[in-house]
């Protein structure tokens, strides 16, 4: 059986033992971000994930998972533009990590421009020729603008 406010405090105390050490923070945050009850109900602090977060990116201002965690934290909170510039920040730093782009992508989607959320995804295959995680987002949206010639090209 987990004990989560032990597990919490364990972390804490890591935490408080290193507090320049930009894992230890991502460590606890990871806790919160993944703490569920036995029903998969989410039980963990986002408020408190986000703090670790800001400080990993303080101490390690290029780590690709914090980017992502406090991108994915921004846009639950409703903060569109703020999980925006932290991501479009992340793919210049990474423009081969295709977990990146294809957040900028969704981004562009949710911020209503689906002509920039195309071109994030064809710029990302620029840079990763191989990243076929792309090609389906990106013919998914070209048909939805009726672009099917060049979802065509993208099928074949």
């Amino acid at each position: 059986m987990s004990n989560p406010v032990c597990a919490r405090d364990v972390l804490d105390r890591m935490v408080k033992a290193m507090p320049q050490n930009a894992e230890a923070h991502l460590i606890r945050a990871r806790f919160e971000v993944f703490m569920a009850d036995e029903s998969g109900a989410a039980k963990g602090d986002p408020k408190r994930a986000a703090a670790h977060l800001h400080r990993v990116l303080e101490l390690d201002p290029e780590n690709a998972e914090a980017s992502l965690m406090l991108a994915d934290f921004y846009q639950r909170e409703r903060n569109i533009p703020a999980a925006h510039a932290l991501l479009r920040d992340a793919v210049a730093l990474y423009p081969r990590d295709l977990r990146m782009i294809r957040s900028v992508s969704w981004l562009e989607l949710i911020r209503g421009n689906a002509p920039a959320a195309i071109a994030v995804l064809e710029d990302g295959l620029k840079t990763s020729p191989d990243g076929f995680d792309l090609l389906i987002p990106l013919a998914d949206l070209l048909v939805q603008q009726g672009d099917t010639t060049r979802t065509a090209e993208i099928l074949q």
